[in-house]
Order: C-alpha cells, then sequence, then structure tokens
C-alpha cells in the first residue's frame, strides 16, 4: 500500500464490513459504492488545503493597479502568499491526512493485511507544531500543544502498526485506547478549517472583491458609465462572490464530514469496550500509552485481544458503516463542485 495517503477514509472501512460478514453480492455492491468515493474524499482535503494558498493568489487579481503604490502592495502580496499560505497549505495537507492514514489503517489490519505508513513521525511532529494559517493580517490559527500530541499518539500507533509491533487482535482495544485523542484531534481540525480557512481566508478574499467591485462601481457612477458596463460589473461581481461562498459551503460539508468521522468512531468505541463510558483507570491509561510509544522493529506486543464480534455487535458495526457511507457520501459531492 505504497500510495496510502491516495486511498480514502471511506475506503478503509470495507474491509471490516467485509471481514464481519464474508463477502456475497451485497457486499460487493457496497463495497464498490465505497470505492467510488475514495477518489472524492482525497480530492476534497487536496483541493480545501491547496485553497489555503490559491485563495490568497485570486484575491491578488482585485488589486487596482492604477498607481506605482499599488502594483507595490499587489507584489508585497505575492510574496506573503509564497511565504506564509504556501507553507500552511501543505503543513495543513499532512495534518489531516493523519485522520485518513488512521482510518485506512484501521480497515488494514482489519483484513489481516500488513499495515504500511512509511511516514517520518518528525516530520508529522513539525508541521503540526509549524502549522500557521494566516487567518487575518496580523493572526494564524495555529494547534495547541494538546492538539498537537493528540495527533502524534494517533501517529505513534500507525508506525506501531506499521513495525507489526500489534496485530488484528489488538484492533478493538485500539480503538478504544485512540477515540480521546482521535475526538480530540478531529475537533482541531473542525478549528482549523473554521477559524483560519473559513472565517480567516476566505473572509479576506470575500473583502478584497467587495472592496474591488464596490469601489469599480463608485466610479463607473461618477463618470456616468452606461447601464451595460454597470450589469458588467456587477455580473462580475456576483460571480466571484458565488465562487467564495461555493468553497465556503465546501468547507462547512468539509467539517460535517470530520464531525461524522468522530461520530462513527466513537460508536465504534462504545462497542468495542461494552458500552463503558467510565474514566479510564491508570492502569488502562497506561496500556493505551503502551500503544501510542513507537516501537522498534520486530517488538511484539505482550498485550492481545480477540477481535471476534458477536452477531449483535457484527449488526450494529454494520449499521455504523451504511449509515456513515448513507450521510458523507453527498457532502463529498458538494465538496467536489466546489473546486
Amino acid at each position: 500500500m505504497k500510495n496510502i495517503v491516495k486511498q480514502s477514509l471511506l475506503l478503509s472501512i470495507i474491509p471490516i464490513y467485509l471481514s464481519l460478514y464474508g463477502c456475497n453480492r451485497d457486499d460487493l455492491d457496497t463495497a464498490q459504492n465505497f470505492g467510488l468515493m475514495s477518489a472524492s474524499f482525497q480530492d476534497a482535503t487536496s483541493n480545501l488545503s491547496n485553497d489555503i494558498y490559491n485563495s490568497c493568489i485570486r484575491k491578488i487579481k482585485f488589486y487596482p493597479l492604477d498607481t506605482p503604490k499599488a502594483r507595490k502592495l499587489q507584489t508585497d502580496e505575492i510574496n506573503n502568499c509564497e511565504t506564509y499560505n504556501s507553507p500552511a497549505a501543505k503543513k495543513t495537507q499532512i495534518a489531516t491526512q493523519v485522520i485518513s492514514d488512521y482510518m485506512i489503517a484501521i480497515g488494514t489490519l482489519a483484513s489481516q493485511d500488513a499495515v504500511n505508513f512509511n511516514k517520518s513521525l518528525n516530520e508529522i511532529k513539525d508541521a503540526l507544531s509549524n502549522l500557521k494559517i494566516p487567518s487575518s493580517q496580523d493572526n494564524s490559527t495555529t494547534l495547541n500543544s494538546s492538539d498537537i500530541q493528540a495527533g502524534i499518539n494517533i501517529v505513534g500507533l500507525l508506525l506501531n502498526w506499521d513495525k507489526q509491533v500489534y496485530q488484528r487482535e489488538n484492533l478493538k482495544k485500539a480503538i478504544v485506547c485512540t477515540d480521546e485523542p482521535f475526538q480530540q484531534y478531529s475537533n482541531s481540525l473542525v478549528k482549523i478549517f473554521q477559524d483560519g480557512y473559513i472565517n480567516g481566508i476566505l473572509k479576506l478574499e470575500q473583502e478584497r472583491i467587495t472592496g474591488y467591485y464596490g469601489d469599480y462601481a463608485a466610479q463607473l457612477i461618477d463618470q456616468k458609465g452606461s447601464l451595460n458596463e454597470r450589469m458588467d460589473i456587477e455580473q462580475k461581481y456576483s460571480s466571484a462572490l458565488d465562487s467564495v461562498l461555493a468553497k465556503r459551503d465546501a468547507a462547512l460539508s468539509y467539517i460535517a464530514v470530520i464531525k461524522k468521522t468522530a461520530t462513527a468512531h466513537g460508536q465504534l468505541k462504545a462497542i468495542f469496550s461494552k458500552g463503558d463510558s467510565s474514566t479510564p483507570s491508570e492502569e488502562v491509561k497506561a496500556r493505551c500509552q503502551e500503544y501510542f510509544t513507537p516501537k522498534s522493529q520486530g517488538v511484539v506486543s505482550q498485550y492481545s485481544e480477540n477481535f471476534q464480534l458477536s452477531s449483535k455487535e457484527r449488526k450494529r458495526v454494520t449499521e455504523i458503516v451504511l449509515q456513515y457511507a448513507q450521510e458523507v457520501n453527498p457532502l463529498l459531492q458538494k465538496i467536489n463542485r466546489a473546486f
């Protein structure tokens, strides 16, 4: 699975479904539907992350270039896009892939395949620690230390799966242990896209568009421009604004996908922990930390669990998977129509 990041969070659930229920015609149809959604999720993640940079470049077009000072401001802003927005887009891409890589690994392990996670912990830690989305002229949206640690814990588990420290028998306990950092890290991604992208990057672009066409329309009125000229400006303004609003709706849909993913993970945790929502004991916390601490190649965990599910558990897992797909598919379609 060399190109693991090119698969989707949704596709990762197929092996869980098939490993629990076999492979009849209905299962293959379900798997096919998941497969059709797989490229959409990866495209959505890439498009939204890349737009942290692309939006910055787009708004530069809405600069009046009638004076040397204005042209210098445009040049300065191009440099800012390269200095701040370009690395922010790349680091956001890495941050979002932590979630999808983890979900793919769950599906891979459930189907008894080997997890291949060939990424550097230090590279991911650097990306999360230095993620700064320029959400205004003076402020940036970042991850706090506990959010970063939650992401690192998930990555630590992925590295251990890659080194085959844990096997399929550990999957249920791993999901139970990972639910707390998974929920926190998911919430941090929601914040990144809500505060940094929607209320930051896109808001700046919208304000620039509104100011540009507002000034242009005022000039036409002062110069007694024709009705056709004013209608042309109104049409261009509406088109530019609609593009920003479509991307805003796409980001809101992506946030909904992240929240639904966190909800589905929490539901799996409830099943695998037999519904126990009590505060974990120190012994359980220590055991969970053992899952998150990267081990050397060839070291096998002392812990072993029984992955077998009861018929009631299998039924509930299937319900979660099918409901998740039904709710997420239209959201993914909406996201990718915006780009």
